[in-house]
């Protein structure tokens, strides 16, 4: 038969309108128990999960026995983030220590999934800014702390055909170029 409106209304407010594995956004409210097992249609039974969570649980049984503790531990969050009287549209930030705080409930976990595609552009984006700001720091550092910066250039570009080529390439100044 299905669940009722109010049931799956009431697992999609409990969990925050997440999956309650991924905390993703945009779920359906899943059996834990299939129908077919002879389970109800309550919300004990009740899993809001995105599809991608939906297609690596509920068609494994081992798998599936892990829902209800990862349900409860996300319903459990979603409680008292909302007696806290944080306001209902304040996102929900992704939290990097998810994995140990479910390890510390006794949740065993059967997938980690540490970089998605959608965001390893970003990732890169970060790591390509945050290594050009570390050179420009490394840069200033060095003018700022050694007057004869230079000479220290002069003698690595002897030693270092990486920085010869730098300079050949107009990157860095000459290696014989006076300040």
């Amino acid at each position: 038969m299905g669940f009722s409106e109010k049931v799956k209304e009431e697992a999609r407010r409990r969990s925050g309108f997440r999956c309650v594995i991924c905390q993703e956004p945009f779920v359906e409210v899943h059996h834990i128990i299939p129908q077919n097992e002879g389970d109800e249609d309550t919300i004990e039974n009740a899993a809001p999960l995105c599809s991608r969570c939906h297609d690596l649980y509920v068609d494994n049984p081992a798998k599936r026995k892990q829902i209800p503790q990862m349900r409860d531990y996300w319903f459990e969050v979603m409680e008292k983030r909302n007696k806290e009287g944080l306001d209902a549209l304040v996102p929900i930030a992704s939290d990097p220590d998810r994995v140990n705080a479910l390890r510390d409930k006794g949740i065993a976990i059967q997938h980690t999934v540490f970089a998605e595609s959608k965001g390893i552009k970003e990732f890169i984006l970060l790591f390509t800014i945050s290594f050009f700001f570390l050179t420009q720091y490394i840069s200033i550092y060095l003018t700022e702390n050694f007057h004869n910066s230079k000479f220290i250039m002069d003698q690595s570009a002897e030693k270092s055909p990486l920085l010869v080529n730098a300079a050949a390439a107009g990157v860095i100044g000459p290696a014989t170029e006076e300040l």
